[in-house]
């Protein structure tokens, strides 16, 4: 789109003249904002903007809300004093306490990546096990790890994460192994304060999961998080998040319920580039502007272990070939994101994002240390969280 085309709305793929919807100043103050109640939206389907770098693009607009909102264009301001905080998935805690050695070199190479805070996993499996097996057995190491790690001045945030815990049946899980923690840190650390939970819950993964049920799906991954802050209503505690639910049709309202019954997200930003389309900062724009409006936290998760291809798939009418919806393929054992009537609809990729353009895996660690310092000079999130130990262990030396 060149600039002089600036004064056009479009309507499908035809240009429409003499409807200007902004005028030329606010367009040209990119950190302005766009106020649009008063035109009638409904008969356009884009209107036009300027990107991170300046240059002119469509933007679609999505729904009648729209109409009642003010749309900023959602540029991060750098070096305003405010730096966020390095974080990191470590998954693997039950091998790293087994031996004070293991766990001593994670701690010497967790500090030469300046990492401040380790979502720590305690697996919800261990608690299905006979009463007090695991604190009978694991909890003195665990006890002497935990003790180092805050010795050592980490802070750290209890994880875990299954793609069922967003079902109803399954809920009561989460809350014994919240219960369950809270028992074994009030009788090691009486006097210090429950740490945060942190829940990776992925509830598109799950095989029956389509476009079709996805609302009852996260209807019943809300009443989740309504049943924590019911039973805990003490406990601070995040979730992590696709960078693309923003996306889905209702997407905007999940989020928001998300942010109101819990203290905030890591956002799977997972791409390896910063700035511009498609870039970290330009998938996480309507999550970082939601959770500033709610004074939520907000980390943006990096990728760093090498993940296949993200397929976004287009859906058409074969009798006549009109385009239907785009969706993304939210699993690696196939598409299972939509349900269609056979035969009437067709399904063609549509886009396909590479590893390199997704993770970080192909970097040292040196580039990888560099890209989150570039990362941080922006200002409108609370820190970086790499995922995860795992992927980049052997590359810091």
């Amino acid at each position: 789109l060149s600039c002089e085309e600036k004064n056009f709305i479009y309507k499908g793929n035809k240009k429409v003249k003499g409807m200007q919807i902004v005028d030329e100043g606010i367009l040209e103050n990119s950190l302005g904002a766009l106020h649009i109640q008063d035109l009638d939206l409904e008969k356009y389907d884009y209107f036009i903007r300027k990107d991170e770098k300046g240059n002119w693009k469509l933007d679609s607009i999505v729904d009648k809300k729209r109409i009642d909102e003010k749309i900023t264009f959602n540029e991060t301001e750098k070096n305003l004093g405010k730096k966020g905080k390095r974080c990191i998935y470590l998954w693997d805690t039950i091998d790293i306490i087994e031996e004070e050695g293991i766990w001593k070199e994670v701690l010497r190479k967790l500090k030469i990546a300046k990492i401040e805070k380790v979502y720590l996993q305690i697996p919800y499996k261990l608690y299905e096990e006979e009463e007090n097996f695991w604190i009978r057995k694991r909890g003195k190491s665990l006890y002497k790890f935990l003790k180092d790690l805050m010795d050592n001045n980490f802070e750290m945030e209890i994880l875990d994460g299954y793609k069922g815990f967003s079902l109803e049946p399954l809920h009561f899980r989460v809350i014994n192994q919240i219960n369950y923690f809270k028992y074994f840190w009030e009788k090691y650390f009486p006097s210090k304060p429950l740490p945060p939970f942190h829940l990776d819950i992925e509830p598109y993964t799950l095989r029956f999961y389509n476009n079709k049920n996805y609302k009852e799906i996260y209807g019943q991954y809300l009443n989740l998080l309504k049943k924590i802050r019911r039973s805990f209503p003490d406990l601070e505690f995040y979730l992590d998040i696709p960078f693309w639910l923003d996306n889905l049709k209702g997407g905007k309202e999940i989020l928001e319920g998300i942010l109101d019954n819990s203290d905030g997200f890591s956002v799977m930003a997972y791409r390896s580039k910063i700035e511009g389309d498609s870039g970290i900062l330009d998938v996480s724009k309507n999550e970082l502007n939601l959770a500033s409006d709610k004074n939520k936290k907000i980390y943006l998760a990096l990728e760093t272990q090498n993940l296949p291809p993200d397929k976004v798939y287009k859906v058409y009418e074969n009798e006549n070939n009109n385009f239907h919806l785009f969706l993304r393929e939210t699993n690696r054992k196939g598409l299972f994101f939509i349900s269609l009537e056979p035969g009437k609809w067709g399904v063609d990729v549509f886009e396909e994002t590479p590893p390199e353009r997704i993770s970080l895996f192909n970097r040292s660690w040196e580039d990888i240390n560099n890209f989150i310092e570039e990362l941080l000079k922006f200002n409108n999130f609370d820190g970086i969280a790499i995922h995860h130990w795992g992927s980049i262990k052997k590359k810091i030396k």
